[in-house]
C-alpha cells in the first residue's frame, strides 16, 4: 500500500508482513511532523495494527486536504497577481500619467 506523507512524496507500507507496524509507525511519525512540527508521544506498543491503520488513514487525509489547500491558495495567487498586472498596464497607460495614481486610488475607493 501506497500512503501520501506530503505533497509529491509516499510512502510505501508492506501490508501483511512483519514489516506494516514498522512501516505505519513510521509513517506516523514522519506524517505527524511534517503537518504538526513534532512527532507524537505516547506508547504505541498496545496499539493494534487495526488501529494504526486507523491512525495512519487520519493523517493522510489531512494530508490530502492541506494539498487541496494548497492548490486553491496558489490559484487565487495566480489571478491575483495577473489581476494587478492588468491593472498596472491599464494605470500606467492613462494619458496623462501624472495622475494616474490618483485615478488609480479613486478606482480603489469606489470599488469599495
Amino acid at each position: 500500500m501506497e500512503m501520501t506523507f506530503a505533497p509529491g512524496w509516499t510512502q510505501q507500507i508492506d501490508t501483511g508482513t512483519d514489516r506494516e507496524r514498522d512501516d505505519l509507525l513510521s509513517y506516523i511519525s514522519d506524517t505527524y511532523k511534517s503537518l504538526y512540527g513534532y512527532r507524537p508521544r505516547g506508547e504505541t506498543s498496545d496499539m493494534t495494527i487495526e488501529d494504526l491503520r486507523t491512525q495512519a488513514d487520519s493523517l493522510q487525509k489531512d494530508v490530502l486536504a492541506g494539498i487541496e489547500l494548497l492548490k486553491v491558495l496558489e490559484a487565487r495567487t495566480r489571478r491575483n497577481k495577473a489581476d494587478h498586472r492588468r491593472a498596472m498596464k491599464y494605470y500606467t497607460n492613462l494619458k496623462p500619467r501624472s495622475n494616474a495614481m490618483e485615478i488609480a486610488m479613486l478606482d480603489a475607493l469606489d470599488a469599495a
